[in-house]
């Protein structure tokens, strides 16, 4: 398990499997509704947290959508939203996935963290958090944004219907390429696109494939193709110092 460090921040892109003190834990799918018990799911939270110092995680229903919800403390279980933006101590900021990208944004007060699928990222929920961030007192300069394990090019093949719908975006041919008569979406260069229109410059992007690393990450994709069924979900969070 990699804890890393930004300034007065701790976050992680947790694996399915990971290891925390020469100790192995493995299938820590984080998601009640994907084929776990409510207890399994319930003890691997509560692990979690008591590896961040006992802090509150905090989650929301996440819709695919831009829409982002600043917690201020009060609760969030029933709120549909995408990403979380807080400058409270005493919880971590969290967000599942499984083949979507998981986005950090710290700046030096405020903190942030995004579950960006294709659509969420077409409607600008980075640029939505970020000018969230700004709007809370943050200066552009001091932002910075770390994007964790997702969906490679290579695995993100597509048809028609995704071209069109994807089409009704600006510059939406510019991600998407063709190689052996086969589509592919490039996920990962909207991305890096999205936050260079941001003029952002401390960013950090995962170069890790979730489908093609289907033993150490939950890939939706990798289990429809496969026939596979209960797709769990990993877990990514963010939130202020604590030693762990």
């Amino acid at each position: 398990m990699k804890i890393q460090k930004h300034k007065n921040f701790y976050f992680s892109f947790l694996e399915k499997n990971f290891t925390y003190k020469d100790k192995y834990y493995n299938s820590m799918n984080f998601a009640f509704n994907k084929g776990d018990s409510q207890k399994k799911v319930t003890n691997n939270r509560n692990f979690l947290s008591s590896i961040f110092g006992n802090k509150k995680i905090i989650l929301v229903n996440q819709i695919h959508s831009n829409k982002i919800h600043i917690f201020d403390g009060k609760p969030s279980k029933s709120i549909e939203a995408d990403g979380l933006i807080s400058n409270k101590t005493n919880i971590m900021l969290a967000v599942l996935t499984a083949d979507c990208a998981p986005v950090v944004i710290m700046g030096e007060q405020f903190y942030g963290i995004l579950h960006a699928g294709w659509r969420g990222l077409v409607l600008d929920i980075i640029k939505k958090g970020v000018y969230l961030m700004i709007k809370k007192g943050e200066r552009l300069k001091d932002i910075k944004v770390f994007v964790g394990p997702h969906l490679g090019k290579e695995s993100f093949e597509v048809r028609s219907d995704f071209i069109s719908n994807l089409s009704q975006y600006s510059k939406s041919e510019y991600f998407i390429e063709n190689k052996n008569n086969r589509t592919f979406f490039n996920f990962t260069k909207m991305i890096k696109y999205k936050i260079n229109e941001l003029n952002i410059k401390n960013l950090k992007i995962s170069t890790i494939d979730t489908y093609s690393n289907p033993k150490k990450f939950f890939s939706h994709r990798y289990y429809v193709k496969n026939g596979l069924k209960n797709c769990g979900r990993q877990i990514s969070l963010v939130g202020i110092n604590k030693k762990v």
